[in-house]
């Protein structure tokens, strides 16, 4: 897994990789769609994530457009375990564990369920929706914000860019090595964020694989 060889986390490779590697029994049928993942620009990006950049700020400068850079520990807006939780349960997000791959200073930890007595805290929190037809959604919470990832669409889409949903034009990125986040406008070539008022079970439950392939 990526996280584990360079610990560096973009959004765009971390959502689709914490689904084929983290995902519970009864999603394990998505995985024989794996090979169906389009290549080209997510080929080029995994590719600068193996490889030794310069900086993180250069990284993610020459793949989008850097709008803040926020440490870790310092920031207020990190959720504990339970209020992560909680965040996502609010929003419909109840069906499956949340769960974290690293430790509040950026360590890569076994995969570990989180729980709602907690008051740890973590800088990526994972789960996992599936709508009423059927479709699986990887949610995440960095930096107190929430993404979606619709991985049905991404795995069988024929565009050279993977879609997620924001609600905003811009995405949080996780960097490991540093433990800081990176608030971005992905370039075109790069990712396409689809932006929706609010993310919960009722609009990814609405959102029509037309309304993913047209920002």
């Amino acid at each position: 897994m990526i996280a584990q060889k360079s610990k560096r986390i973009l959004l765009l490779c971390c959502l689709l990789l914490a689904f084929l590697t983290g995902c519970t029994l009864s999603l394990q049928e998505y995985l024989s769609e794996a090979d169906q993942i389009p290549t080209g620009n997510y080929d080029r990006l995994q590719g600068q994530l193996n490889t030794k950049p310069t900086s993180a700020e250069k990284y993610y400068e020459a793949i989008s457009k850097v709008i803040n850079q926020v440490d870790v520990i310092s920031s207020d807006a990190v959720h504990t375990e339970a209020e992560a939780i909680a965040f996502f349960n609010r929003r419909g997000f109840s069906q499956y564990p949340v769960t974290s791959e690293f430790t509040i200073n950026g360590d890569v930890t076994a995969d570990s369920e989180m729980s709602s007595e907690s008051q740890g805290k973590h800088p990526l929190y994972t789960t996992y929706f599936l709508s009423e037809d059927g479709k699986l959604w990887t949610i995440l919470d960095m930096n107190g914000r929430i993404f979606a990832n619709p991985v049905f669409f991404n795995l069988s889409s024929t565009l050279d860019v993977q879609v997620y949903v924001s609600e905003t034009d811009s995405i949080i990125s996780y960097d490991g090595m540093e433990n800081r986040y990176y608030e971005t406008i992905p370039h075109a070539d790069t990712v396409r964020v689809k932006v929706v008022d609010r993310i919960d079970a009722e609009t990814l439950n609405g959102l029509t694989e037309e309304e993913l392939n047209n920002k």
